[in-house]
């Protein structure tokens, strides 16, 4: 797009949120295709409402990455 232009309005939705391109970086972000991610023993409990909002991901069906970078879009 042209300095000084603008993108019209369901273009400016559909990027909100995006991070800045880098040099080198990716134009998509990754998708994150993992069902399971590590933990340590007794960090994550038996249901997403025991984990709380700033616990790390654990169970794809609760959180994980992509979802999270979905959503801030």
């Amino acid at each position: 797009m042209g300095k000084g232009r603008r993108p019209r309005p369901e273009t400016a939705a559909l990027h909100a949120g995006a991070p800045e391109h880098v040099l080198g970086g990716p134009i998509a972000p990754p998708l994150i295709a993992s069902t399971s991610f590590y933990a340590e023993h007794g960090t994550a409990g038996f249901s997403a409402a025991e984990l709380g909002e700033d616990a790390p991901y654990f169970y794809s069906r609760w959180a994980n990455p992509t979802l999270s970078a979905l959503e801030a879009r």
